[in-house]
This record gives C-alpha cells, structure tokens and sequence, in this order.
C-alpha cells in the first residue's frame, strides 16, 4: 500500500540536513551508568513553560489543565531522554512560576540536548492549496540550495557564515508552510513509527495510525488522489517530505493507515525521527532560561543561605 507515494524528496530530508549533527551528539557522548539515588554531579536546564493559545488547544481538541500538561511534559522529556540513551537523565516540574527541570550526566552534550527537548516535536499532514505547484516546487528548490550552501559551511567550520544562512531558511520554511491547508490529522494519531531501510544507504521512517487516525488518513488521501497536488508531511513547520497520492486511490483513499515518510535519510536521520514521533509532541512551548553545572547551583545556593544568616543576624543586633 505504499507504492501510491511519489515523493518530492526534500535533499536527505529537512530534518537530516539540519539536525543530525545535535541528534546523534547525545547517544555518541554519553556514558551510562548505574547511580541509583539520582545525579551527584550534572548539568542542569531550566526551561520556561508557555501553554499553547486556547485557539491552538481548542484546534487540538484539548482542554487546559496546569498538572496535566506539567506532567504530561515530565513524559515526554523523559521518553525523548530514553530513547538517546540517556539513561540518568532527571526531569521534574514547578510551579508559580511554570518550569521544568532538566538534569543531564556531566558526559552529555548540553547544547545538542537543549535542542532536542525544546523542540515540540509535532507531526502534521497538510494539503497542498490548489494552483500552488509551481511556486512551492520552486520554493523546495530554494530550500534545499540553502540547506546544502548551510551544510557545507558548517562541515568546512564556517560557522559564522553558516549561522548568517539561518533567517533565510526560516523565512524559506515558513513560504513553503504558507502553501499548504492546515489539518487535523497529527501526530497525536500516530501509533508506532519506524526506521526502516530501502535502497542501499537509504532510509525512510514507516508510520503506523491507530484506528481513528486511520481513517482520516484515507479520507484525506481519497481528497487529494489525482489532483496532482502533494500531502506535506511536517515536524512543526520543516516539511520533511511531499508526496502525490496517485489516482488510483480516488475512490477508498489510502486504507490501513499506514504511510511512509521518505527523505533520503540516512539510518542515524531515520533513527532520530523514530524516536522523536514515538516520544510524542510536548503539550507546550519550552524556552531555556538557564544553563548551570551542579557546582554553581550550589554555589549560587551557598551564596544565599549566607545572605539569609547574614539578615537574620542584622535583625538581632
């Protein structure tokens, strides 16, 4: 059932070009061990919780509830930990003002961390608008030409120049999202996703939906079948592929829903996506407010039990 994909590879996937480098950081760096009583010495992330616009709960056919996102956050990062091989990782919650804390084995790459937990991770399947396939085949290309031109730069240590290409990706990104419809069909759905390989070094990442999602996923696809216009596949808003669901699937759509997300990625890309959909998407928006070493934590702890001594003794005299 899954021949139907003709697919506007997006140069070894958007997510491949730009992310394997932070993905594979953490499961190539880190150490496992066997501290049961929790970290002694660690790296710790302080991230900012924003809840989603009521707009976007609403969408999401959600309510909002302060502990169930808090906790349902905690999952997630945790999940996401696990499957990077983070074994020691720990993540709690607080409240008044809204934070999650994240703390990391001194052998993690903190940096590559900080971005695989802030990002929300949300899988999206979206039409393409009518009379569109020109300017978005171009806008792909455009793309893809920065992508490469970013990458080449970051492997020859142009990192400068490299970072200056940013805002134009984004900016490229967010033309390429303005083409399509939004949807309804999520990540939220899904049921199992998985690396798989195809042709020599080249990898896909197979999807499964659970019932209902299967049967939006055949409902859209019967919509777009023969109409020349692609499904966008995305992870927030990086389109990771685009394909045509071909005519023969007028009348029933897709059944099964099962789906394949190719990209020319290779199996570190593909493994990396893997676990990203299987962790699932963070209910909120998380920014980092702080970065610290367990020493400066207790430094910094130390410094205010000595001004709160020292107040307290002022008061006596």
């Amino acid at each position: 059932m899954l021949a139907f994909w003709r697919v506007f590879a997006v140069n070894r996937g958007a997510l491949e070009m730009m992310n394997k480098r932070w993905l594979w950081a953490i499961a190539t760096t880190v150490l496992l061990s066997s501290c049961a009583k929790g970290l002694q010495e660690y790296q710790q992330l302080t991230l900012e919780v924003t809840v989603p616009k009521v707009e976007e709960v609403k969408a999401a056919k959600g309510s909002i509830n302060t502990l169930d996102y808090l906790a349902e956050t905690e999952a997630v990062l945790a999940r996401r930990l696990r499957g990077f091989g983070v074994a020691d990782g720990e993540v709690t919650s607080q409240r008044n003002p809204e934070r999650i804390i994240v703390r990391l084995p001194v052998d993690v790459d903190v940096a590559a961390a900080e971005t695989v937990l802030t990002r929300r991770g949300q899988l999206y399947l979206r039409n393409e608008k009518p009379e569109t396939e020109v300017d978005l085949s171009a806008a792909i290309e455009n793309l893809q030409r920065l992508l490469v031109k970013q990458n080449t730069l970051l492997q020859t240590e142009k990192t400068a120049e490299a970072e200056a290409l940013t805002a134009e990706i984004e900016e490229t990104r967010s033309k390429i999202s303005d083409f399509f419809e939004p949807s309804e069909l999520t990540g939220d759905r899904l049921q199992s996703a998985k690396a798989v390989q195809q042709e020599g070094d080249v990898w896909a990442v197979l999807i499964q939906f659970d019932e209902q999602g299967s049967e939006m996923f055949a409902q859209q696809t019967k919509e777009m079948a023969g109409t020349g216009r692609v499904i966008g596949l995305f992870l927030d808003n990086v389109l990771l592929s685009a394909p045509i669901v071909e005519v023969d699937f007028a009348k029933t759509g897709i059944t099964g829903g099962e789906a394949l997300i190719a990209g020319n990625f290779t199996a570190a890309g593909a493994k990396d996506l893997e676990i990203q959909l299987n962790s699932g998407a963070l209910p909120v928006y998380l920014k980092t407010v702080a970065i610290a070493s367990s020493e400066e934590i207790e430094q910094e702890q130390d410094n205010a039990s000595e001004g709160t001594n020292k107040n307290v003794d002022a008061e006596k005299m």
